[in-house]
């Protein structure tokens, strides 16, 4: 039986205002779409401050991969 994970393709990300160091910061990330085959996901990211403030948003890719292959390639 092959095992399956998924690795992480790209990241986009958009910075829209600083914040400190001591910042109280949420983030969030919600799964945006899938494709056809079910082997490709795109989530959405946001993050603000606790004042409610957007500090950046984006978007991470991930693809599901054979374990095993995945490892004899890396």
């Amino acid at each position: 039986e092959a095992r399956a994970t998924t690795v992480g393709t790209r990241i986009a990300v958009v910075p829209l205002s600083p914040c400190t160091v001591v910042s109280q910061v949420t983030a969030s990330a919600e799964l945006e779409r899938v494709d056809k085959e079910g082997r490709f996901f795109v989530y959405k990211l946001e993050a603000s401050l606790e004042n409610g403030l957007k500090i950046g948003w984006g978007q991470v890719y991930r693809a599901v991969v054979d374990v095993s292959k995945f490892m004899q390639k890396a």
